[in-house]
């Protein structure tokens, strides 16, 4: 090997040191502020899933299976939104886009997920023109 080489990945060696110690860094510094606010150790999950998402669009690794066929037709056409824009509407009448983004929710992710997921949307394409 040359110089050059040697080098090289001496280098890499040396700014994946760094990159590792900057990593370490900003994991105190979070678990520091995450520390202030008291949260259990689900919200601090969720705090992590939500950094990793914004910012690396990481999804958090899910254990869910997709709802049968059955499961999800009755869901679509049975379940009303509890909140937000479309609070009291049928989920049947919600813009498509408005569930995906909930799908970035976790207090409605496990269901919608598994919705998602399911025989009936892929079977269906579905797709809301509203």
């Amino acid at each position: 090997m040359s110089e050059n080489t040697e080098l090289t990945k001496n280098e890499l060696i040396k700014r994946n040191i760094q990159i590792s110690k900057c990593a370490n860094y900003v994991m105190e510094v979070a678990r520091d502020i995450i520390g202030e606010f008291n949260l259990t150790d689900e919200e601090t999950k969720r705090v992590w899933e939500k950094v990793l998402g914004d910012e690396l669009g990481v999804l958090p690794k899910t254990n869910f299976t997709p709802m049968t066929y059955d499961e999800a037709r009755a869901f679509y056409r049975t379940h009303t939104m509890t909140f937000g824009k479309w609070r009291g509407t049928k989920l049947d009448e919600v813009e498509w886009n408005y569930l995906t983004w909930l799908d970035d929710q976790p207090d409605f992710r496990r269901d919608l997920t598994r919705f998602l997921m399911s025989d009936f949307v892929k079977n269906n394409h579905y797709i809301n023109s509203k």
